[in-house]
């Protein structure tokens, strides 16, 4: 299941979720969400020169 989250820092699987319940009670999710849509118009377009890893490096779907 991956590096468990005591060996990342971020406490235990219980503190971690009590964490992302308290942040989406308090509205963070929702607030960094309308952020980020307010932000996309000032974002240039993704084009395959601004990618950041070669095509060739990326996965591809069922192969």
């Amino acid at each position: 299941m991956g590096v468990p989250p005591q060996e990342l820092g971020f406490g235990s699987r219980m503190t971690c979720w009590r964490r992302l319940r308290d942040w989406n009670e308090a509205g963070v999710w929702q607030q960094l969400h309308e952020l980020l849509l307010a932000e996309l118009p000032n974002c240039a377009p993704a084009t395959y020169s601004t990618c950041p890893a070669p095509l060739s490096t990326a996965p591809t779907c069922g192969h």
